[in-house]
């Protein structure tokens, strides 16, 4: 049996966002105009097929915001690392830990001292010792 390749940071960063872009417990970042369309902050070349809001369809850019390809456009890394690291955190059932406890968890045992300087919460830093 293969180990698996532990995921990078950014990566599991990535992933969490696009869950809970997805999971709707964020929002993309955006505003809505005077008729209620919302418009994305930031537009990359994955948004070019995407439909400008109207007033029958007000949510096409922020329905768009909330997909892997959007998600990696504005990471920087790929839609299928994101799937899979995504697929991996739902396969745990941890999608709604915090950032620290998911990387944590995704870490293998003996690289989670590398982690002491990037995990925020204390106490977690403090156990990883």
């Amino acid at each position: 049996m293969t180990k698996k390749e532990p995921f990078m940071i950014q990566e599991v960063r990535a992933a969490k966002l696009f869950l809970d872009l997805r999971d709707r417990r964020i929002n993309p970042a955006g505003h809505f105009d005077g008729a209620g369309r919302f418009y994305l902050d930031e537009i990359y070349q994955c948004c070019a097929a995407v439909h400008n809001p109207s007033r029958a369809y007000p949510y096409t850019q922020m329905v768009h915001g909330r997909t892997a390809s959007h998600v990696a456009q504005a990471c920087g890394i790929s839609r299928t690392k994101i799937l899979s690291v995504a697929r991996e955190i739902e396969k745990r059932e941890i999608e709604k830990m915090n950032f620290d406890e998911i990387l944590c968890a995704l870490t293998a045992p003996e690289d989670r001292p590398l982690l002491i300087g990037v995990v925020k919460d204390e106490a977690l830093a403090a156990a990883l010792l």
